[in-house]
């Protein structure tokens, strides 16, 4: 399959060539055509440019992941570090290798990095979506006509910790509870 490259934004199949021939005056592309062919810095390079293409073309369903599987398509979330495709069963031994910061629950940022920049309020996105388990239900709920409504925080008596109280809404406005 091709990989997208977004400078020229077209699918290309050699993409080492065509970042080479095409785009050499670029500045990610001279750093990594300085170092050896055989060098493995060079190797991650190329393909976090190759990654950031093809997450480009992915956003939303995924066409093009790192490992060919059996497993459908829909099963398929990005990393938050790297932007590459991977099966969501096996995310987290992927984040065990890839370089950057390591969270408790990788599906659940994977999750809403495919929400992408929309109009969710920043409170909810930072402390309401991490605590939500990763599947198909919190996922349609993350991405639909539905807004989550962060109500405020509970005590609890017995153990001292405070819980995340939500509201779902499922019409058009906005929660008032977000002033």
């Amino acid at each position: 399959m091709a990989d997208f490259c977004y400078f020229c934004e077209t699918k290309v199949h050699n993409f080492s060539r065509h970042l080479r021939r095409c785009h050499p005056c670029e500045a990610e592309v001279q750093n990594i055509f300085s170092l050896n062919s055989k060098d493995p810095v060079r190797r991650q390079l190329l393909a976090s440019v190759r990654k950031k293409g093809n997450f480009i073309v992915n956003f939303g369903e995924c066409i093009k992941p790192m490992k060919k599987t059996m497993v459908p398509e829909r099963n398929h979330l990005p990393c938050t570090n790297c932007l590459g495709f991977y099966s969501a069963k096996f995310l987290w031994r992927h984040r065990k290798k890839c370089l950057g910061k390591n969270s408790t629950n990788p599906q659940s940022d994977s999750q809403t990095l495919l929400l992408g920049k929309n109009n969710i309020n920043s409170r909810v996105r930072e402390e309401v979506f991490p605590r939500m388990r990763a599947d198909l239900i919190s996922l349609e709920a993350k991405k639909g006509q539905t807004y989550l409504c962060f109500c405020g925080e509970i005590p609890d008596n017995s153990s001292g910790k405070t819980f995340c109280k939500c509201r779902v809404q499922k019409n058009e406005g906005t929660c008032s509870n977000f002033n």
